[in-house]
């Protein structure tokens, strides 16, 4: 599931339409579409403030991996650590809803 899924999975199962959701986000609908847009990439904390107003919990978690390292200036930095954190909620919340 992606970051968009994600965020549209949650609001509809919180029974809201995107204008409703970015009343109590405090921005406007089109602002939500671009969440929920395929390829979005939203700040951690700006992902935590649209799940908590779908009545959700955001949890990250740092779990061993097998993965090799990558060498640092691999990737811009600190987005494969952004890629990282939301490939993590994204399997927390599917592990929530029973995937």
């Amino acid at each position: 599931m992606t970051v968009a899924q994600l965020i549209r999975s949650a609001r509809l199962e919180a029974g809201l339409s995107q204008a409703a959701l970015a009343r109590r986000l405090g921005t406007s609908q089109p602002a939500v579409a671009r969440l929920e847009r395929e390829g979005a990439n939203p700040r951690v904390e700006t992902l935590r403030r649209v799940m908590e107003a779908n009545g959700r919990e955001l949890r990250l978690t740092a779990e061993p991996t097998t993965k090799k390292p990558r060498a640092r200036g691999a990737t811009r930095a600190g987005s494969a650590e952004r890629l990282e954190q939301l490939e993590n909620v994204v399997a927390e919340l599917d592990a929530l809803r029973g995937r």
